[in-house]
């Protein structure tokens, strides 16, 4: 992590940081599966806080992307934490074109990816009435996690870097980025949010 990482996760007071011992690795799942394509999202915090997400997804539009996210996380209490996204990668499965398999660019984004967690006692994954009815009008049997521990939402400041890197492209860089390749970066990111995770114990 550099400097201006660790200043930054340092606004927290170090003192209302839990002490690590007897922190376990943790594992959390979220799934949405339907009659046209399907999202998986893993999440794993590490005893090291080291954090890993694997974003896959499946869908009749937009094809076959897997999503590799590494960073840390930061327990801020024994319910609420950040995660910071440091890298990130995308490949398009069974690809043999090295530049569908890539390193994607975190720093046109202008802001730290941050995301905030909260946990919560284990509860029933209600979808709301009107998506419930479109997925089985249009979409056939879905099923998702029925159950969730965690609640995962983007950091506000890193939402709006995300849209305004949509709405007006990569106006920082000397060479911005091609559009194709911002949305590539943004739309997987922007979809991690409200996400509810379900505990995997192992």
């Amino acid at each position: 992590m550099s400097d201006s990482d660790n200043r930054y996760l340092h606004l927290v007071r170090q003192e209302r940081t839990p002490k690590k011992e007897g922190m376990m690795d943790e594992k959390y799942k979220y799934f949405l599966n339907t009659g046209s394509g399907r999202t998986s999202i893993d999440l794993s915090l590490h005893n090291d806080e080291s954090a890993v997400m694997e974003i896959h997804t499946v869908w009749m539009a937009s094809g076959n992307h897997q999503y590799h996210l590494l960073g840390k996380h930061k327990r801020i209490s024994d319910v609420y934490g950040w995660l910071l996204i440091e890298q990130m990668k995308h490949s398009l499965p069974l690809s043999e074109n090295p530049e569908q398999n890539e390193e994607l660019n975190l720093d046109i984004i202008q802001a730290k990816v941050i995301y905030e967690y909260f946990k919560v006692s284990h509860s029933p994954n209600i979808e709301h009435p009107d998506d419930l009815g479109l997925m089985h009008q249009f979409w056939g049997l879905a099923n998702w996690n029925e159950t969730f521990d965690m609640l995962v939402i983007i950091h506000k400041s890193v939402q709006q870097n995300l849209l305004c890197l949509l709405d007006y492209g990569d106006v920082w860089s000397e060479e911005p980025a091609d559009p194709e390749y911002i949305k590539q970066l943004v739309y997987p990111l922007l979809n991690v949010d409200k996400i509810k995770f379900t505990r995997v114990m192992e």
